[in-house]
């Protein structure tokens, strides 16, 4: 599990971030609040109107109630330590079950009926977050609308936290997109003691929680793809099982590799020497960029197929690479291995070309790696998956000759 945490003593802290300024305090007024406000208004109307004393103390009481509600509130939202734990693996579109944990560190009064938010939530209440939406809403409506990347997705109240005690929240929410999340703080907030005003203090805490693509079983089709029988025999001798020679026998070599039909043929000793077996060595090659009449949905199919077969590698213990124009993961094997992948297809990028003929993939690949090392991946030797958006039309028919290309239709 991941813990973050912050304690709401060091208000300080929320001041600055990033170069922007931020309040470390929130106010707004609740449906009941304006209620309350509209009835004040009206009563000091009648009294203006009346000379009403009796009128004048019921004001002057319902103002008293107002500066009450906020020293019972600040009084409520002192020395809160908040905690959040979260699963250390998350994948995209999946259900987990977030902690959050409050901690009363006050020594007499109790913490009553307080809320915890992220500060990056779309369900932030305090007046400048909603006046912030409000202003950006015209430009980020639509389907270019940035998606909303907070980790406390739903807040969690506490009704009664006693002094010196901990209550936790278990809080049940989806990520739905894959990418790194990144946690800049917390909001609390209180309505106590009337309900008429909610009143929050900003919490400073750093983290982040990387959201893997969404993992599907592979086809039983794709099963036989990475995993031809046997080893692939090189071209080098060594140790083997396949004849790569019959050579004249040398000093000092085991009497079990002479070949005792071909020295009764030549007259002289003679012994075989075998071609080296080598492992299979596989890699998952992803396609970032598109031509224009691609989607970002096609891409992220291709991205979850990616993470699919590494899981699948992974499930069957077999030594893989990774490699896309973005990102280069070398060879290796078990779980360490399989969350690094993972990671570098969380932020992989998609790259809409805006051309008929988008770039050859390899003079992409090269950007990234040495000439060697690339000309030593796409040679016979390596087993390649390629994964891409485009489609089957557009990609270059020289890969179909060392790859097993996946493409748009294929998803």
């Amino acid at each position: 599990m991941k813990t973050f945490w912050q304690t709401s003593r060091s208000r300080s802290d929320g001041a600055t971030e990033h170069g922007r300024w931020h309040l470390p305090f929130s106010f707004s007024i609740t449906p009941a609040g304006w209620c309350f406000i509209l009835g004040v208004f009206l009563l000091l109307l009648a009294a203006l109107h009346t000379g009403n004393n009796l009128l004048i103390l019921l004001i002057s009481t319902m103002l008293s109630a107002v500066l009450t509600s906020g020293v019972f509130a600040r009084s409520s939202l002192r020395s809160v330590l908040v905690t959040l734990q979260i699963p250390e693996n998350v994948f995209e579109g999946e259900q987990v079950s977030v902690r959050v944990s409050v901690q009363n560190q006050k020594r007499l009064f109790p913490t009553l009926s307080i809320t915890v938010e992220d500060l990056a939530s779309e369900n932030g209440g305090a007046v400048l977050k909603r006046l912030q939406r409000l202003r950006k809403s015209a430009a980020s409506a639509g389907p270019g609308r940035p998606p909303d990347r907070s980790v406390l997705r739903h807040p969690a109240y506490f009704p009664w936290i006693p002094p010196r005690c901990v209550r936790s929240e278990l809080v049940f929410q989806k990520y739905p997109r894959r990418g790194v999340y990144q946690l800049e703080g917390f909001r609390i907030l209180t309505r106590y003691p009337f309900g008429l005003f909610a009143r929050g203090e900003r919490v400073s805490a750093k983290g982040r929680v990387w959201v893997y693509p969404s993992i599907h079983e592979v086809s039983s089709y794709y099963h036989l793809l990475p995993f031809p029988p046997g080893r692939m025999e090189s071209a080098r001798t060594g140790h083997g099982e396949s004849l790569f020679a019959i050579r004249p026998y040398r000093d000092g070599e085991s009497a079990r590799l002479v070949d005792w039909k071909a020295t009764a043929k030549t007259g002289r000793l003679m012994s075989r020497e075998f071609a080296r077996d080598e492992e299979n060595t596989f890699c998952l090659i992803l396609d970032t960029t598109a031509g224009p009449d691609s989607r970002p949905d096609d891409f992220e199919k291709a991205v979850s197929l990616a993470a699919s077969f590494a899981w699948h590698f992974a499930k069957e213990e077999a030594e893989y690479q990774f490699l896309s124009p973005q990102r280069y993961v070398p060879a290796g094997i078990g779980t360490e291995h399989l969350y690094e992948v993972l990671r570098a297809l969380a932020v992989v990028g998609f790259e809409q070309g805006t051309s008929p003929n988008p770039p050859d993939l390899v003079a992409q690949l090269g950007s990234i790696l040495e000439p060697a090392t690339l000309e030593r991946l796409m040679s016979d030797k390596v087993l390649k998956i390629i994964i891409t958006s485009r489609a089957r039309h557009s990609f270059p028919s020289t890969a179909w000759q060392s790859a097993h290309v996946l493409c748009r239709e294929d998803l």
